[in-house]
């Protein structure tokens, strides 16, 4: 099972993602806790993506995929917007006070901690690539 669908860069967007997570997830048997995961990942990969990426402008999009296969979903968000180098942000912060604490790095905390495999890469075309993996029942 799978399906691509292309999205405008808007944050309302996300509760038609939850609900297609929540469709595919329930073909897998996931348990509360690994869809809650994937909730998590998907929601900030995607928030990154629109704000991020392609500054919240409705006029510009990106394509998300979800696929179901065996007992793993993927997901794979592609988009053309500012150019993006994961390495290149500093790791959150998780000991400061919250007033203390530099702004940024969390969601990609969140992701690689909430999703068994996670893959972040530019095609020659320009479009940034993530894609998220979880399996049902365990690491991959």
């Amino acid at each position: 099972m799978r399906e691509v669908i292309t999205l405008p860069a808007e944050r309302r967007v996300l509760s038609r993602i939850a609900h297609l997570i929540d469709r595919y997830a329930s073909f897998l048997n996931f348990n509360a806790s690994e869809l809650h995961d994937v909730q998590v990942a998907a929601a900030e990969a995607c928030t990154n993506a629109i704000v991020h990426g392609l500054h919240e402008d409705p006029s510009r999009t990106f394509e998300f995929t979800i696929e179901a296969a065996s007992d793993t979903l993927t997901i794979v968000l592609r988009e053309d917007g500012t150019p993006f180098d994961p390495g290149n942000v500093s790791p959150a912060d998780l000991t400061s006070g919250l007033q203390r604490r530099k702004i940024g790095g969390l969601g990609i905390y969140l992701i690689d901690k909430l999703m068994d495999s996670v893959n972040y890469s530019t095609e020659s075309d320009g479009m940034k690539v993530v894609r998220m993996t979880k399996r049902a029942g365990g690491k991959i």
